[in-house]
């Protein structure tokens, strides 16, 4: 079977056929040394997402595109769900590099006044993640995790609904079931979320329009969406393999017009009592300021910039670890302001590059973010950090890296952030 089969194997819709695939690729390896990957190292990405929630990636073919880009750690990290750890531990195995299990939820987080977070819909909502959980724990904090799902579903459902009330006029419609649903694996313990809908209805267009020029027009002139500079790059060529998946960064924006109030949600509280109970850490995925070029403009987005400090300090009164920093939105000069807030209130931070489209790299989060070699190391060390807490607490759930027994010993969390990462690198493969 030639090498782009095998590959192909990787997203087939029965997991044990996914599983061979990967066996089937890393033998190939053993009869031709040039298919090795040739780059390997400390490079880390705890942040992938994969088709459980939205990604073009089974965790097969994630772990798959892990190892050929050279990370020696990768952490999965779907929305709502772990449903998808099992296979991306096996397949982990079978390429012979560590695995991490994580899950990002959206969360209440109400402190007694209006707060902008990383929600850019609604105040006092934010998106955290739970990082370094055993993987003896996923199955029970993934069986906890159902209410939400299927919460998140009926949200979704009313989603679709808006959706079509915006693009009637356009004799367009997204079909819950057939469109959004089967395109997902719900079934399978997986997540709906919104870019499922938005992927529905890039599919729609396609449908409508043949051409990329045709897209572009209905686009500026029927969606009248901000139009940034990037997105003539994006749909230049409408056979590209991409094509949907950069359509779908083109209209993201379009989520405020049907955005339901998020009633889904767990409290933030809650969400730090699963990692408690489950052996996780809490981090905060901190979007920092984006620039866009829209009409010939350049144009700043600051998100949590202008209350950084603000809203530091409440997550971490609220019981939230770290902070996951979203790559490539900050510059060395936020990351500065980042570190010396987290130092403040003994919070850790990571570098965070999500992996939900087919365009992104998977190394990025540790290798072209800072200027700053001093930094790079230092966040290695917080990524490896949490494979070590993961490894601890799969012996015992309270020696972890912030728990009472690794405080009382060492009250620094420097100093245990390096004692962790030094057990994270145990029995590294």
């Amino acid at each position: 079977m030639q090498r782009v089969d095998l590959i192909k194997m990787l997203s087939h819709p029965s997991k044990r056929k996914r599983l061979k695939g990967v066996s089937l690729l890393k033998k190939a390896e053993a009869d031709d040394s040039s298919l090795v990957p040739s780059k390997t190292g400390e490079d880390i990405n705890l942040a992938i997402h994969t088709d459980y929630s939205f990604s073009p990636y089974s965790p097969s073919l994630a772990v798959y595109m892990a190892y050929k880009s050279g990370l020696s750690l990768a952490g999965i990290s779907d929305h709502d769900t772990l449903s998808g750890a099992e296979e991306f531990k096996k397949a982990a195995e079978i390429l012979n590099i560590e695995a991490s299990y994580g899950v990002q939820l959206r969360v209440k987080a109400n402190f007694g006044k209006e707060m902008q977070f990383n929600s850019i819909y609604e105040n006092n909502v934010a998106f955290v993640s739970i990082k370094g959980v055993p993987f003896s724990c996923v199955k029970k904090l993934n069986k906890r995790l159902e209410s939400v799902r299927r919460a998140r579903l009926a949200r979704d459902r009313e989603m679709t609904a808006r959706l079509n009330a915006r693009i009637k006029k356009f004799g367009m419609s997204v079909d819950f079931v057939r469109d959004v649903l089967k395109n997902s694996r719900f079934l399978g313990g997986g997540t709906v979320t919104e870019r499922h809908i938005l992927f529905a209805f890039a599919k729609k267009i396609c449908e409508k329009y043949s051409s990329a020029e045709e897209i572009k027009n209905f686009l500026k002139d029927g969606l009248k969406i901000g139009w940034d500079e990037r997105f003539d790059l994006f749909l230049s060529d409408e056979k590209s393999p991409y094509f949907a998946y950069d359509l779908v960064d083109c209209i993201k924006n379009e989520i405020r017009f049907f955005y339901v109030p998020a009633t889904d949600a767990i409290e933030l509280k809650e969400a730090v009592a699963l990692a408690k109970e489950f052996g996780g850490l809490v981090t905060y995925n901190y979007l920092g300021g984006t620039v866009r070029h829209i009409g010939g403009e350049e144009k700043v987005f600051p998100a949590e910039d202008n209350n950084a400090e603000e809203i530091i300090s409440v997550l971490a009164a609220g019981g939230v670890d770290g902070i996951e920093c979203v790559m490539p939105n900050i510059t060395d000069e936020k990351l500065s302001v980042i570190d010396e807030l987290a130092a403040k209130y003994d919070m850790f931070v990571l570098p965070c590059f999500d992996i939900n489209s087919p365009r992104q790299r998977f190394d990025a989060a540790t290798s072209s973010f800072t200027k700053s070699e001093e930094r790079r190391e230092k966040y290695i060390r917080n990524l490896r950090a949490v494979a070590g807490h993961a490894k601890s607490c799969s012996c015992s759930l309270g020696d972890g890296l912030n728990g009472e027994r690794a405080k009382k010993n060492n009250p620094s969390l420097e100093d245990r952030l390096a004692l962790y990462a030094e057990i994270g690198k145990l029995d590294k493969r």
